[in-house]
């Protein structure tokens, strides 16, 4: 159930830290 919650996490990770994708 939290699966969505990581991707949401990752995303907006993502589009804040682009490190996030290293």
């Amino acid at each position: 159930s939290g699966w969505t919650y990581f991707i949401f996490i990752w995303l907006f990770c993502c589009d804040r830290y682009f490190y996030c994708l290293l």
